[in-house]
């Protein structure tokens, strides 16, 4: 018998994108989508979809979890070693789900909630890969990227007032956003709303990290020991240099309102990529 996928499982349509947290996909239901997040490669094989993550404590610097999963009479629970780039991803999908659910009640941000397949929260696909497995509202736009240009100035402005209100209304939740770009910026019938929370960090969070952590990458993101936290045209100077703040956030905003009202500011940047950075 030939093993389904997640994604065959849970009755997911096309992937809708990707990044570098996981991907995307359409559900069976029109107003909902389906982000998937790869977190470690475990030595089994066969879907499993009653995964509990426990975390067990520290050993050597490596975080220890206990996976425990079962299906249809087969499965265990064995205590895995994680290094930091796999924990990254594991307390990113944790922390997405958080701010999703914080984020419903305010008019300029998306809203979700724990995949509700099963009542579980992460599962294992059949060559072994643990994922976290996460449903939220589906914003029914388009990104400013695909529209800038198509609006009038009137309609432009108020576009920027409405992007601040919506960095506001982030912060409020208490986390930076530290990803905002045009991409990141969907427009729908009522108006500007802030996507992809999965580089956002809240002040004092220990996975801010020291500069000696920063590595460019070569397709315009940064990641720090392997964690997506930003893109480099639009990240502040003290982001690029591992000391993010919540005024960062208002640098990117800045930069998506003078490219959306007039052109981006910095060529010689949009031209170099992440080396000038």
């Amino acid at each position: 018998m030939v093993q389904k996928s997640i994604e065959e499982y849970l009755g997911l349509g096309p992937k809708l994108g990707s990044g570098g947290y996981g991907s995307v996909y359409a559900t069976n239901s029109d107003h909902r989508v389906a982000k998937i997040v790869p977190i470690k490669q475990l030595p089994v094989s066969g879907l499993f979809t009653n995964v509990q993550c426990e975390y067990q404590g520290c050993s050597n610097g490596v975080a220890l979890f206990d996976i425990t999963y079962a299906a249809g009479g087969r499965g265990g629970s064995v205590c895995y070693q994680f290094d930091r780039r796999e924990l990254l991803k594991l307390r990113s999908a944790v922390q997405e789900i958080t701010i999703l659910q914080k984020a419903r009640d305010h008019s300029h941000l998306y809203g979700g909630r724990l995949v509700g397949y099963h009542n579980h929260q992460f599962m294992i696909e059949p060559e072994g890969k643990l994922c976290g497995v996460i449903e939220f509202d589906r914003v029914a736009g388009k990104n400013m990227r695909l529209v800038e240009g198509y609006f009038g100035f009137r309609k432009r402005v108020k576009m920027c007032s409405e992007l601040l209100e919506a960095v506001d209304q982030f912060h409020s939740l208490g986390y930076m956003h530290l990803d905002i770009k045009p991409d990141n910026v969907m427009i729908d019938e009522n108006g500007i709303v802030l996507v992809d929370y999965s580089a956002a960090l809240s002040p004092g969070d220990p996975r801010i990290p020291n500069l000696d952590d920063i590595k460019l990458g070569s397709v315009g993101e940064i990641n720090i020991t392997g964690r997506f936290v930003g893109t480099p045209m639009y990240v502040a100077p003290e982001q690029a240099q591992g000391k993010p703040c919540f005024a960062s956030d208002y640098y990117g905003a800045g930069l998506v309102i003078l490219e959306l009202l007039d052109k981006y500011p910095f060529p010689d940047l949009q031209s170099r990529g992440v080396d000038t950075v």
